[in-house]
């Protein structure tokens, strides 16, 4: 797989989980009278597994983009990761929330194409 095709398989898959995460907090928040959800202390440990893993993926998605010449082999830019990082999550969060109107596939093309602007 390509550089592009792995980045917007990578979002695919995370628009997914905030799409099951967004119907299970509607229900929790539609029926809190009905049932109480209690989070045991393992919940954040998992948690951070899942971003580490999330951030290996992209920095293997990155080398990819390197190896492929899409980018150039740099130093990053400070603080470069949390403003990748708040695009794609602020995106995605306004999509499945209906707030921006656009079909999923050009939401995917608009998040490689502004996180590849800022990788250059």
């Amino acid at each position: 797989m390509d550089f592009k095709g792995a980045f917007i398989e990578q979002i695919q898959k995370i628009l997914f989980v905030m799409k099951d995460a967004k119907t299970l907090m509607d229900a929790i928040m539609n029926n809190h009278h009905d049932a109480f959800m209690r989070f045991d202390d393992s919940i954040p440990i998992h948690m951070k597994q899942i971003q580490e893993k999330m951030n290996e993926r992209f920095t293997g998605i990155i080398y990819l983009g390197v190896v492929e010449g899409v980018l150039e082999p740099k130093e990053p830019k400070p603080y470069i990761r949390n403003v990748i990082q708040a695009i794609v999550s602020g995106l995605l969060y306004q999509y499945v929330n209906k707030e921006i109107d656009i079909s999923e596939n050009d939401l995917c093309e608009l998040v490689f194409t502004h996180v590849l602007q800022l990788l250059k």
